[in-house]
Order: structure tokens, then C-alpha cells, then sequence
């Protein structure tokens, strides 16, 4: 049964809004129309399809104010993307040099995340990492219901 303001079901109940209520705002885009410059934005795929290749050259270019198209090196390379069509179709302006927070579950930090990004010649004091270690210091996983993300 639905009313104004919850969805009963079998098993329980969720609140519902009406799209009515809702006013549409622009999505002002990083890399449009992929990735918007708030929200969380997750990438996913197959192992070895280039996902942190791709994640770590976008996240170099804004941690130095880098445009797009700006480059030093080809991380397409190791996974065949055409880097010309990605240049010509995904130009940006020039812009300040921004943090980014950077979340991975496959990759070490240390013997995978950095030495791509020392490559890529990204400003490290700009690229955060969520520490998910625990106080005690053992594995403390990030998950969607964090109250961090969730605001």
C-alpha cells in the first residue's frame, strides 16, 4: 500500500517522496558527463580492464589544476583506449589545483596507487586516502552505511 509519505511492504516499510516535490538543479561535471565534481562517483569492472589507471590520471590532473587534455604521459597504453578520441572528445579549462579523496579495495597504496600517480606527476598533498585502519589499528572496512558517506 502506498500513501503520501511510505511504501508498506510484507516485510517492512520505506519512506517515499513525490518527484514533485523534488527541483531539479544542474550537475556542474569534472568529466562530463561521467563524473560530477560532488557526490561519490564508484567505478567498477573486470580486473586489469584499466578502472585505476583511469581513476588515478583523472585524479592527477585535478590535484595540479590541469585541464583534461593536459598530459605528461599515456596511462591509456597499458589498456588499449584510444587517446586521441579520449583528448578530443573530453577537454576541460585550466582550473585551481583541488583535493581528491581517493577510495580503493584492490590495490595497495603503496605498491600500486603511488607509484601510478608519481608517474602520472600528480601533487600527492592534494590526493587523500581513507585510512580504514581502526584505532587498534587492525582492518576496519569503509562501507556505504558510514556515516561520512552518507552525508
Amino acid at each position: 500500500m502506498i500513501d503520501s509519505r511510505k511504501i508498506t511492504f510484507t516485510d517492512g516499510e520505506a519512506r517515499v517522496m513525490r518527484m514533485s516535490d523534488i527541483k531539479p538543479e544542474l550537475v556542474n561535471y569534472l568529466f562530463y558527463p561521467y563524473t560530477a565534481r560532488t557526490g561519490l562517483t564508484i567505478v567498477c569492472g573486470e580486473q586489469g580492464n584499466g578502472e585505476t589507471w583511469i581513476v588515478l590520471f583523472l585524479a592527477a590532473l585535478v590535484s595540479r589544476g590541469k585541464p583534461l587534455d593536459h598530459v605528461d604521459t599515456n596511462p591509456f597504453l597499458d589498456i588499449g583506449m584510444d587517446f586521441a578520441w579520449f583528448k578530443k572528445n573530453h577537454l576541460s579549462q585550466e582550473r585551481k589545483p583541488e583535493k581528491v579523496v581517493y577510495q580503493t579495495r584492490e590495490n595497495g597504496y603503496s605498491t600500486s596507487v603511488r607509484p601510478r600517480l608519481d608517474k602520472l606527476s600528480a601533487d600527492l598533498k592534494n590526493i587523500m586516502l581513507i585510512d580504514e585502519s581502526s584505532e587498534n589499528g587492525e582492518y576496519d572496512p569503509l562501507t556505504m552505511e558510514d556515516a561520512g558517506l552518507r552525508k
